[in-house]
Parts: C-alpha cells; structure tokens; sequence
C-alpha cells in the first residue's frame, strides 16, 4: 500500500496537526473484479490541507480473497503505516487523529480489541496488522464513516473529509487501471506485524485461516481418491472442481 508515495513540499504542518489532534486521514479502495485487481489509497492531512502525505497501490492476496472490503482495508492499513513512519517526529502522549473511509465494516476493525481478533474472520491478515501498526505508536484512530461518490450527487459543496475521500476515489482507480495489463509483482503481505504469513500449495491464506488450512491440506488427497474409486481422469476432475 505503498508503491504510490508522494507529499507536499513539506510536513511540518502535518505533524503539528497530528500531535494538537486536528489531522485527517483518508482512504479509499477499488475493486475491478473483472480483471481481478484491487487497490487502496490513503492520505495523512494537515487540518487545511496544505500539509499531506499520500500513498497507495495494489492490494496484495488471493484473488479469491479480493473485494470492496479488502480494498479499503488495504487503505486502512497504508495510513497506519503512515503514521507509525511519523512517530519519531510526534510527542509521546496520546494524539487522536480523525481516521475516515467510506466502508463502515472495515472502520469498525481499526477499533475493534486485538484478543477478540477471529481467524475466521475474512482479511484477518491485514486487521490484525492494521490493529498491530496502530499499537505501536501513541497517535491512534478516531474512526469516521464518509459516505463515498460525493461528487456524483450534485448535493451542494463537499466537506473536506468528503473532498479527500474522492481525491483518494480517483487516485486509488488510477493506481489499478495501471495494472490491467501487467499486474505488478508484489509482497503478499506484511510479514512482521499481524498474525504472520501462512502459504499453502504456493498460495497465501488471507481469510478464515482453519478453512482455507483444511481446504488446502484436504483438497488434492479428496480430488484424486473420487477419482481413482470412479476411474476418472485426475487431471480433469481437478479442473472441475478447483
């Protein structure tokens, strides 16, 4: 989620904002199913949006696992990352910092206390990384829900949450139409932080760790016995069922 990474001339007035508690962090994810892509966006800024750090990029993981939900999760974990970069510069008390996206189920992760974490849960990978990030660091979220596509409504003047919310919209396209044609090689995940890296066959589990581990363990064993008691081609049973 940090392929894309640019800021304004300067910071400084973001990291004042952050540590007085009047910083705004956006994001927003996009998801082309159709060609199997899915990429965040987020922004850290100052309270007049003059001072911004902004990043993005395509969301890591099995293309099964890929969805809206995964999208602004990845956007949510670019802004923690974000902000654990800037801890150094920020005082050692407790700052919170108005942390918006237009998904309210992803939001309610970022707040949600790590011992109640489900490895049934889907995309457990990056919300236990995103609860990660933000535990190592004094600034922590103040959740807000934004409704997205404001520019589309014609309702009148956007908010400025509203404003960066369709910046990071057009941004987090742009970072994924990039990729229609050769797909980037990228990490699977962040591998220190969060429940760890688990591959089966070749493959990450990111989503509801005891089935995809059953279904990975049993799959192949269940494919090619079916297919010796009906004397059937393994091959294309496999193809059928995969």
């Amino acid at each position: 989620m940090t392929e894309h990474l640019r800021t304004s001339p300067s910071i400084q007035h973001l990291v004042n904002d952050i540590a007085n508690g009047t910083a705004v962090a956006v994001c927003d994810g996009s998801y082309f199913e159709i060609h199997g892509i899915g990429s965040s966006a987020w922004i850290l800024s100052s309270a007049d949006g003059s001072s911004w750090i902004e990043g993005g990029g395509i969301v890591p993981g099995p293309i099964s696992d890929l969805n809206s939900y995964r999208c602004e999760l990845g956007g949510l974990l670019g802004i923690g990352i974000g902000t654990v970069c800037l801890k150094n510069l920020l005082p050692t008390s407790r700052q919170y910092m108005l942390t918006a996206c237009d998904n309210l189920e992803a939001l309610r992760k970022i707040r949600v206390a790590r011992t109640k974490v489900k490895t049934s849960w889907k995309s457990v990978d990056f919300i236990s990384q995103i609860l990660d990030v933000w535990s190592q660091q004094h600034c922590q979220p103040s959740p807000q829900h934004v409704y997205g596509h404001q520019d589309d409504k014609g309702m009148g003047p956007l908010t400025f949450v509203e404003h960066l919310n369709v910046r990071m919209d057009k941004l987090a396209k742009t970072l994924a139409i990039r990729s229609f044609a050769i797909p980037p090689s990228i990490p699977p995940a962040v591998l220190h932080i969060g429940l760890g890296q688990a591959i089966i066959q070749g493959s990450l589990v990111a989503s509801t760790f005891q089935k995809s581990l059953s279904y990975g363990i049993h799959h192949h064993a269940m494919v090619e016995y079916v297919a010796n008691k009906w004397e059937l081609d393994v091959n294309t049973l496999q193809d059928t069922v995969s």
